[in-house]
């Protein structure tokens, strides 16, 4: 039997209406700005993780929400009774974004196929799934009409990625697709030109996850129907997570890429503004290196452009065809403007070129007909390479633009090739580069007039520079043949015709001084020298020596040791003989027992 006061408690309890607290909160703003600031910029999922545990345990302490004390776990839910607060709500959502992270962070150092990975990245986003569904819940009874629709959006957008893991496209897709059209109808209500910014990325993305679950899913490429959003800083060709390239549309399949794309974009644009500035290089090396400044950095964008889509195309992160047009649109960008670099350097290179009289007189800073050539063997290599991306080779346009721009560098490479054969008055070699060159010009007009292409002007031009280089370079070489013939009779007539000089120290006795004369002539003249006699020895072929074939040396004293050595041994042998003669005879031992004796113990 239940006591008075519990009942009455128990009564005040389901008397107390529940009134919802109307937390307004933007998920995808303040989402977007933790995952930019904390990781996600570079695709560093483990720093956005662990950036969402130290906030959920912030959130903990300053709730006072722990789970039970240090030395026992007491597991606390977040219910709609409970949450007093938006940061029980902000609960749910970093722990599902938590779970979200820690599954992408596992599919990135995944790429082995380990299966254990493999079941712990879909147990992650099962989770994800399950906080969003329980966000969605509590949203519907504590928060505003705009948060229940972003937390259904963003709980779709969870069971899309859950279903992706589990490769079931045909749900993903749908998931992805249901959460698309969530985000576009934010982006048509929102009013804050930074929000529309992030509802735009937002849908970039997931109209990424649905291309990619379309091609899984085994699909029509041609019947895919995509969304294709405005942005205000994307202009031209570029719309938003799209490129217009060659009649195709590219879709951008990274937040990292599309900036680099945009990045690209505006410096060209600042490329052509440092141009516009000063034309033909009337400034000096200081307007050409604050140019070349700016196509260095061009170029580096566009290389980490190129590396971020090949390391898509390998993980098989996206459509496979698509990655190869995009790697194909930023390959073409990167090589068009690397001609238009050497271009511009050849252009600076060929207004301030003297040729010089005699090329030893060259200068240190100045650069040559070699500097040029080597320009334009880069230029056509990079044309070479333009025309071998398979859209640009088959395009009516692109192609044949591209060829006659070939055929003109190797016209204009001769022509710098006969002018450096010419200054080191190499006339032969100089005189086949201008008539390969006329050549290629002539290919090159023909080309131009069949494919309809503006390029008269410029061809006309350099078959009339040819035509001077030859005409120069054939009077160049009769004139050097000429004096070849007559340079004995020239020099000889030169000798006669100077005079010597005087100098002060022949006439010391006169001391004539005037404005042109000179004390020592430098540097001094040679003077012979006598040299020491050289004296051979003759006179011994004319006295006989003695014969001194017997005379030895060596086998005398041999002899001597010899003789030394056998009188010695006939003395030692003489003194035995004395001492043998001298000694008395031994006591033989008597007969009897004695002698036996010995001989048992002895052994004899």
């Amino acid at each position: 039997m239940s006591s008075p006061a519990k009942n009455v408690e128990t009564a005040e309890e389901e008397e107390e209406p529940f009134v919802s607290p109307d937390f307004a909160i933007d998920f995808i703003g303040q989402s977007w700005e933790w995952q930019m600031m904390h990781g996600l910029r570079n695709e560093d999922y483990h720093r956005y993780r662990q950036y969402c545990s130290r906030r959920l345990r912030r959130i903990y302490k300053g709730l006072k929400f722990l789970h039970g004390t240090s030395k026992r776990y007491a597991k606390k839910t977040v219910t709609p009774r409970l949450a007093k607060d938006e940061r029980h709500v902000m609960v749910l959502f970093m722990q599902a974004e938590r779970a979200w992270a820690y599954a992408m962070a596992i599919k990135n150092d995944n790429s082995e196929g380990d299966l254990r990975k493999t079941h712990h990245q879909l147990a992650k986003l099962a989770k994800a799934e399950k906080f969003s569904s329980e966000l969605v819940q509590l949203c519907s009874e504590t928060c505003t009409q705009a948060t229940q629709k972003q937390a259904e959006a963003y709980h779709l957008e969870m069971c899309g990625y859950n279903s992706l893991g589990q490769q079931a496209y045909e749900q993903s897709l749908d998931y992805f697709t249901k959460a698309r059209d969530m985000w576009v109808k934010f982006q048509s209500a929102a009013k804050d030109t930074k929000e529309k910014e992030i509802l735009t990325k937002r849908i970039t993305a997931t109209e990424h996850n649905r291309r990619f679950c379309w091609h899984k899913a085994g699909k029509d490429p041609s019947k895919f129907k995509s969304v294709v959003s405005t942005d205000a800083k994307s202009g031209g060709a570029a719309t938003g997570a799209n490129v217009t390239w060659m009649g195709h549309t590219l879709q951008l399949h990274s937040e990292k890429l599309r900036g680099l794309v945009e990045q690209a974009t505006a410096q060209a644009e600042e490329v052509e503004t440092v141009k516009a500035k000063q034309e033909g290089g009337k400034e000096g090396t200081t307007y050409l290196n604050a140019t070349l400044e700016v196509y260095d950095k061009l170029f580096l964008t566009y290389n980490d452009a190129m590396a971020d889509a090949r390391q898509a195309l390998k993980n098989e992160s996206a459509d496979s065809t698509m990655m190869t047009r995009i790697l194909h649109y930023l390959q073409f960008n990167l090589w068009n403007n690397t001609v238009k670099r050497n271009q511009f350097v050849v252009q600076f290179y060929s207004s301030r070129y003297q040729p010089p009289q005699d090329a030893e007189k060259r200068s240190r800073g100045h650069h040559g007909p070699a500097d040029i050539v080597r320009l334009y063997d880069m230029i056509i290599q990079n044309v070479t390479d333009i025309l071998g991306i398979p859209l640009v080779e088959d395009d009516d346009t692109m192609g044949p633009q591209f060829t006659s721009l070939s055929l003109l560098a190797r016209a204009k490479k001769m022509y710098w090739k006969g002018e450096g054969f010419r200054v080191v008055k190499q006339y032969e070699e100089s005189l086949a580069c201008i008539k390969f060159g006329e050549q290629l010009i002539s290919e090159c007009a023909l080309h131009a007039r069949k494919e309809g292409l503006q390029a008269g002007e410029e061809c006309n031009k350099l078959a009339e520079m040819l035509r001077e280089s030859r005409c120069v370079v054939y009077a160049a070489g009769y004139a050097a043949k000429a004096a070849a013939e007559t340079g004995t009779d020239k020099a000889a007539s030169a000798d006669e015709k100077v005079k010597p000089k005087k100098y002060l120290v022949d006439n010391l006795e006169k001391w004539d001084l005037d404005k042109t004369a000179e004390f020592v002539p430098i540097p001094a003249p040679l003077v012979s020298m006598s040299v020491k006699p050289t004296f051979y020895d003759i006179a011994s072929q004319f006295i006989e020596y003695p014969d001194l074939s017997g005379y030895q040396i060596k086998k005398e004293k041999s002899k001597k040791k010899e003789e030394k050595k056998e009188a010695g041994a006939t003395a030692t042998q003489e003194k035995t003989k004395e001492a043998k003669e001298t000694k008395p005879e031994e006591e033989k031992p008597a007969a009897g027992g004695g002698s036996w004796l010995k001989r048992w113990v002895w052994g004899s």
